[in-house]
């Protein structure tokens, strides 16, 4: 199981996630910086980050991809 969430993430904070690892510790635990709710990097304040929703043009945050094909290699 992976659990994973974004620092930037302003509907589920990452202390949601670290509370899941908290009861699931065999779980893979992956927090990636500065990531929001819809996977992509995104500038601090709430306004900012949600202009990213709706940009088809963003790409997904650094190390997202990295770290998932990571897990399923394991």
């Amino acid at each position: 199981m992976l659990i994973l969430n974004g620092t930037r993430d302003i509907q589920v904070p990452a202390s949601n996630a670290e509370a899941l690892h908290e009861v699931k510790p065999e779980a893979e635990l992956l927090i990636i910086e500065n990531m929001n709710h819809v996977l992509k990097e995104a500038p601090a304040g709430s306004d900012a980050n949600i202009a990213t929703y709706s940009n088809p043009d963003l790409p997904l945050a650094d190390g997202l991809v990295d770290g998932i094909v990571e897990f399923l290699n394991e």
